[in-house]
């Protein structure tokens, strides 16, 4: 499974190729939103992972851009400011949300449809 990683910031991006890349997962990055259009369109992954914060193009907005072009694509929102509830307001939709602080195992678990909360653990957490 391909997936393309969008966040701003360095270290998140970081910490969650390395999860993913533990998983075997074939992983892209870009800390920019507008490359992440222009990745998504040459590489079309199966999966985003999106920050909703973002400089430039926000997470709703990239989201949009996307769902235009592939609609089938997997989408998930992480961020540690907004909420599940403000995302169906604002985009009238149900896009899963992880919440930071994250494990490995919630990522996973998310990108493989198990929209349940994983269970605490002795996974590394990143905040």
């Amino acid at each position: 499974m391909k997936i393309l990683v969008v966040d701003d910031d360095f270290l998140i991006l970081d910490v969650i190729q390395e999860f993913l890349t533990i998983e075997n997962f074939n992983v892209i990055t870009t800390l920019n939103p507008l490359e992440a259009l222009k990745i998504a369109t040459s590489d079309r992954p199966d999966c985003i992972l999106a920050d909703v914060v973002m400089p430039e193009m926000d997470g709703y907005e990239l989201y949009r851009e996307i769902i235009k072009l592939y609609p089938d694509i997997k989408f998930i929102f992480v961020s540690g400011n907004v909420n599940e509830y403000d995302i169906r307001r604002e985009l009238h939709i149900d896009v899963p949300l992880i919440k930071k602080p994250f494990t490995r195992k919630e990522i996973i678990k998310m990108i493989k449809n198990d929209q349940q909360s994983a269970p605490g653990g002795n996974e590394a957490v990143f905040y």
